[in-house]
């Protein structure tokens, strides 16, 4: 139980290197319409001026220095400090709109079968300009159950949720293994969403930092494989699905995004496409010789692909580059 001076929510923000982004951050928490929360700021060795960002707001937060050992690490040190009911995960380049926390504070405590609460979120870029439409589709606007948690990747995004501290504690917090960002989360909320249900507001609540699918897939990879070892421990066959699935859409991005880097004549980029594609599937043939072809002179690499294949990816680029603009 905790003390009976403590507030309902404990909100963990984990932060390295997020001296331009961090200070927006607290402030959204504190511009929420709800007010019984602590703010609890890691700072995960950051070293450029997050530290000095981190000064004018004082006592309204409370700091924890760790030397850099990634945000899983980072959320668990917040969560060890955590005094509140629920916890609330905020990382530093997003922001909250003011009712997220009223409203899933609301959510949780109207269902005593619910254990964590999570909305929709608003996909923004580095300057703050909405790029796409919320990440939620109609049809997952809903609590997932664990069976339809097990068959594919669920849009649970960290700033987006609020959960109890107990589900969290007995769930043993994030996974140490991950040492980089990427599949952390989703291993937790398969595991919290052992202990009880789920609850979505249908709302974005959130302004989400949302990075192009090539560079989110790329930088995911890493954890791709210890996720996938950490489902079959929990879950057995019954987590195959989502591996699978997850597998193959790392595959699909990744792919592609070298073909086209290719025909472009892109080799320095097809090159970190096709190798991170075998950090998902070592020994995939195809992306073998693509990565060999890769290697090549860009001459001889085109060359190997026939004139028609050429045109349909470079066409595929010119319209990536167009939409990016």
């Amino acid at each position: 139980m905790p003390p009976s001076d403590a507030p309902s929510v404990s909100v963990v923000i984990p932060v390295f290197n997020g001296a331009t982004s961090i200070t927006r951050a607290i402030a959204s928490v504190l511009a929420q319409d709800f007010t019984d929360f602590e703010i609890i700021v890691v700072n995960d060795g950051s070293t450029d001026g997050t530290r000095y960002a981190l000064h004018p707001f004082g006592e309204q937060i409370r700091l924890l220095e760790q030397g850099n050992a990634g945000p899983a690490v980072a959320r668990n040190a917040g969560i060890a400090a955590a005094r509140g009911e629920y916890i609330a995960f905020l990382d530093a380049d997003d922001a909250w709109l003011p009712a997220k926390l009223s409203l899933l504070v609301e959510a949780l405590r109207s269902d005593r079968c619910a254990v964590l609460a999570f909305s929709d979120v608003v996909p923004i870029d580095a300057h703050d300009r909405q790029v796409a439409q919320a990440p939620v589709p109609r049809a997952l606007a809903y609590a997932p159950s664990m069976d339809e948690m097990l068959s594919r990747w669920w849009p649970i995004y960290p700033s987006a949720v609020l959960v109890q501290r107990a589900t969290v504690i007995a769930c043993g917090g994030f996974d140490r293994g991950f040492r980089r960002p990427g599949y952390e989360d989703p291993l937790l909320w398969l595991l919290a969403r052992q202990h009880g249900s789920f609850v979505y507001v249908d709302r974005p609540l959130v302004l989400y930092r949302y990075l192009p699918e090539f560079e989110r897939m790329a930088k995911y990879a890493p954890g791709l494989a210890i996720f996938a070892d950490r489902v079959r421990c929990h879950f057995g066959a019954a987590g195959d699905i989502l591996i699978a699935d997850l597998r193959g859409a790392h595959l699909n991005v990744l792919s592609h995004e070298g073909l086209v880097a290719m025909a472009l004549g892109d080799m320095r980029r097809a090159r970190r496409a096709f190798r991170t594609v075998l950090r998902c599937y070592p020994g995939h043939g195809r992306t073998l010789s693509r990565l060999l072809r890769a290697c090549l002179p860009t001459a001889f690499a085109t060359a190997l692909s026939s004139p028609r294949r050429r045109r349909r990816w470079a066409a595929h680029g010119r319209i990536a580059l167009k939409v990016e603009a």
